[in-house]
């Protein structure tokens, strides 16, 4: 009679790397599952708009940096654009989810023919208010990542000359460093009021931080 076999030996789980650690503990993570956001960044946005009051229905907003869509959600919870007759244009480099009222575009702002199709969806008009998450492939040199992310942010300030209106609100993210003060100079140069913004939801360790400009004073003439 053949021995017994030996019962397989139970797998050992994989280990979870620092990241997918984090991402199990962080109460935002968590929070979003059960709220049904996309994006644990979704909270960074509520907390910004209820400290400040940005978003009112029926506002038309550009969403620049978009995917995957947690500011996406925000803005349709609390603009309604489908019920009022405001407009949400999102824009990213990604591919990102359709979401019902929401006007995607996949491209760089960088690129002319990208500006000319948000001006176009504007049809002559102007936005209420720029929102911009967008933030560059990382590279782990934070002053490197900071040119990287100041240059983008410099692009969406050009386009706000373009189709943000008298009186509307810029929320961009930057990484900390050499240029962010430069910028809030800038800013206030075109804006009534300027202030840095570090949200909770943004974690402590995490070098981005937010400038918010409100009342915008700066249009550029259409030709």
């Amino acid at each position: 009679m053949p021995p017994p076999s030996k019962p397989a030996p139970a797998k050992k789980a994989a280990p979870q790397n620092p990241w997918t650690q984090r991402q199990a503990r962080d109460p935002f993570v968590l929070k979003a599952k059960k709220e049904g956001y996309i994006a644990r960044s979704a909270y960074k946005l509520v907390e910004m708009d209820d400290r400040y009051h940005l978003l009112k229905p029926g506002q038309r907003l550009l969403d620049l940096g978009a995917a995957p869509g947690g500011w996406c959600q925000v803005v349709l919870q609390r603009v309604r654009p489908q019920d009022t007759g405001g407009l949400l244009i999102a824009l990213d480099l990604l591919e990102m989810a359709e979401f019902p009222g929401v006007r995607t575009l996949q491209g760089d702002i960088g690129d002319p023919a990208m500006v000319r199709q948000i001006l176009d969806m504007l049809n002559g008009g102007r936005v209420d208010g720029i929102l911009s998450d967008m933030a560059p492939n990382t590279s782990g040199h934070p002053d490197l990542d900071h040119l990287k992310i100041m240059a983008l942010v410099e692009e969406a300030l050009e386009l706000a000359h373009d189709c943000l209106a008298a009186g509307g609100f810029f929320l961009v993210k930057i990484f900390q460093g050499s240029d962010a003060m430069p910028f809030k100079v800038e800013l206030q140069k075109r804006f009534r009021q300027v202030d840095f913004v570090k949200p909770e939801a943004s974690r402590r360790e995490s070098r981005e931080i937010y400038l918010l400009a409100r009342d915008f004073t700066a249009p550029r003439l259409a030709v």
